[in-house]
């Protein structure tokens, strides 16, 4: 019997894991919840003020950032006095709520777009053109009302931010 060594295969899905949401090798565990949450809030935020991104990138970035801080707070929940957990994930359901109709837009639309690719040659010519024509219109008229209200970019990025502080302030290790 020949047994041949190879490298296990990999994981797609842990393959495509985000390395920086990972702790360090001697990285504690408060400290490392600590640093991931404020990174994130830091991208959420951050993707307000790249103009490349545009809005509707930057509401998917801030969306995806938010999601990954309450999963971090759901999993040391325990850890936390409940007020201050109900605070917490209150607070950046929320902030994230702000933009939500911009991000529900941009998907509907996504998956119009994927379901064309997908069986777009199984129907007749042009079957989705006009879908994806009206959803274009909503993303875009979605996204200019969101513009239009002067305050909707700053509470989000408030919101944020008033994380970030009261997330620095926490203490990680034994008192």
């Amino acid at each position: 019997m020949t047994i041949l060594a190879t490298t296990p295969p990999v994981d797609r899905d842990l393959a495509a894991f985000d390395t920086s949401l990972q702790l360090g090798a001697s990285e504690a565990l408060g400290a490392g919840v600590k640093r991931v949450t404020m990174e994130q809030l830091e991208l959420a935020a951050g993707g307000f003020f790249d103009r490349e991104a545009g809005l509707t990138g930057a509401v998917h970035e801030s969306r995806k950032s938010i999601k990954r801080v309450r999963a971090l707070l759901r999993l040391v929940k325990g850890e936390l006095p409940a007020k201050i957990y109900d605070f917490e994930n209150e607070s950046l359901r929320d902030t994230g709520r702000l933009v939500a109709e911009i991000r529900a837009a941009q998907g509907v639309l996504d998956a119009a777009v994927s379901i064309e690719s997908l069986y777009g040659g199984l129907l007749a010519d042009g079957a989705f053109g006009e879908l994806i024509r009206r959803l274009t219109r909503r993303r875009d008229l979605t996204e200019l009302k969101a513009l239009e209200d002067p305050s909707l970019v700053g509470r989000v990025v408030r919101g944020l931010e008033r994380a970030y502080h009261r997330y620095g302030s926490w203490r990680t290790g034994p008192e």
